[in-house]
């Protein structure tokens, strides 16, 4: 999506806001591939993957929290633009766990543009630095939903 429809700028390029989510994006997969490293399709993008069963039988996911990142190169119209990540620390919750409720990943992610997947000049046009924490999903989607309650809509 380009910078123009994003409306973060006036110029029919890559815009900021698709680099951050496809970060995110890249960071979901590290988190599906350490919480189901046996599972072929944990990394395909699929939106089920993301998510875990602790052994209490809560769903778990993770949730961004901070992101810092530099969008260094323009990317035309037609090109295409991939992220990668990698986790970088794990801080474990109260309990020791480092896939439980509470802990914290941080990652590091890298942004190239390229013609064609089998392209292999890849230009850097982004970095990003990205942390997520673990939390209980149906506890997380009901807290959120509660502040419609609060706000009289």
């Amino acid at each position: 999506m380009t910078a123009t429809i994003q409306r973060s700028g006036s110029c029919d390029v890559f815009a900021s806001p698709q680099l951050v989510a496809l970060v995110e994006d890249a960071c979901c997969r590290c988190v599906a591939k350490a919480t189901m490293p046996h599972d072929t399709n944990a990394a395909s993008g699929s939106v089920e993957c993301w998510d875990w069963t602790d052994a209490q039988g809560d769903r778990l996911s993770t949730v961004g929290t901070a992101m810092t990142m530099k969008h260094v190169a323009a990317t035309p119209v037609g090109m295409l633009v991939t992220a990668t990540a990698t986790i970088t620390h794990v801080k474990p919750n109260r309990s020791g766990d480092c896939l439980g409720s509470g802990a914290v990943f941080e990652f590091s992610a890298k942004v190239v543009d390229h013609i064609d997947e089998s392209s292999s000049v890849r230009v850097d046009i982004g970095s990003a630095t990205h942390t997520r924490v673990v939390v209980k999903k149906d506890r997380f989607l009901a807290a959120a939903t509660a502040k419609l309650d609060k706000s009289n809509l």
